[in-house]
């Protein structure tokens, strides 16, 4: 092979090779966004919508039970029902999660009108999910601005920012949802034991 062959054979390997770069460059960059942490393909956000669908599916199995007038056993299933996680998603997500945890309260109160229960807790449930709704969108929109600002910065070789203040405000709204989460679980055990004794005619035991 002469000098020419093998010259002319490296640039045509070298634009090769940068094509394929470029190719494979507009690949991932399309693809990316799936894999993010509101994509689609997100492990766990795939994992979050997964456990919603089949809480979704167990509460509608509630009217199955409510058909059958087992009263007791449908406050039982609406105990765990609720979805109180700390969940990163896109505002779709957040809103099924709102709707499904209201529609487990409108069970409630359901099981309480045909057990003629008064509920002094349903309003202060009410105000706890609306609460909780409020604190999830605030902690996602700031956490996801928080990201994009890294990423822009990142982008722009602007280097890492200082998001002490930030982070710190994001904390706090993190600590009022765990708050927001006690006080609901206090709330839900003291509501469905309350369902349970007078759907029951007995007194509760505790475990």
């Amino acid at each position: 092979m002469s000098l020419f062959d093998l010259v002319a054979a490296i640039i045509i390997g070298l634009v090769g090779l940068g094509l394929l770069v470029w190719l494979l460059k507009i690949v991932l960059g399309s693809v990316a966004p799936y894999f993010s942490k509101h994509g689609s393909v997100n492990p766990k956000l795939m994992h979050e919508k997964w456990q919603i669908k089949r809480r979704l599916a167990l509460l509608r199995d509630i009217d199955r039970v409510l058909a059958a007038e087992d009263f007791e056993g449908a406050a039982k299933r609406l105990r765990d029902l609720f979805v109180l996680d700390l969940v990163r998603g896109n505002a779709g997500l957040l809103e099924s999660i709102r709707s499904h945890n209201f529609m487990c309260l409108s069970k409630i109160i359901v099981v309480a009108q045909k057990t003629k229960t008064v509920l002094p807790t349903i309003s202060a449930l009410e105000t706890l999910l609306e609460e909780r709704a409020r604190l999830m969108t605030l902690y996602n929109d700031s956490s996801t601005l928080r990201d994009r600002i890294r990423a822009k910065r990142r982008k722009d070789g602007k280097g890492e920012w200082d998001d002490g203040e930030f982070s710190k405000k994001i904390a706090e709204v993190s600590q009022d949802i765990d708050r927001n989460r006690e006080y609901l679980k206090r709330e839900l055990d003291a509501t469905v034991n309350q369902l349970i004794r007078q759907s029951s005619g007995g007194d509760i035991k505790f475990h």
